[in-house]
């Protein structure tokens, strides 16, 4: 199993595996991963995403802006404006899967 962090969803993950080989010793493992969200990595998600500079732009400075948002209410503000400009571009510039995925996160940041 493998994939991008974001393919997981957020929270606490576990991955088990059983492997045997050719005279017959079997072994066994499991690991437990949790996925999280950063403003950072958001703003990693919407460079990889967007197919517009522009939209890019505009995406990562509404981030920027809630990540150094002085209270709650501003943080908010900052990302209800990164979500609306999704919505907008959803279908455009981004794919209408990958603006529900940052709309998911976005609402994770709150």
């Amino acid at each position: 199993m493998s994939g991008p962090a974001y393919s997981f969803g957020l929270g606490s993950h576990t991955f088990s595996a059983t492997a045997t080989d050719v005279a017959g010793n079997t072994g066994s493992g499991q690991t437990t991963f949790t996925v999280v969200v950063t403003f950072d990595s958001l703003a990693n998600l919407v460079d990889r995403f967007s197919t517009n500079d522009d939209v890019t732009a505009g995406l990562i400075d509404k981030l920027a802006a809630a990540a150094t948002a002085k209270n709650a209410k501003t943080r908010t503000n900052a990302l209800n404006a990164f979500e609306n400009q999704v919505r907008a571009q959803s279908g455009k510039a981004l794919t209408v899967a990958q603006a529900q995925l940052l709309i998911e996160l976005a609402e994770a940041l709150k």
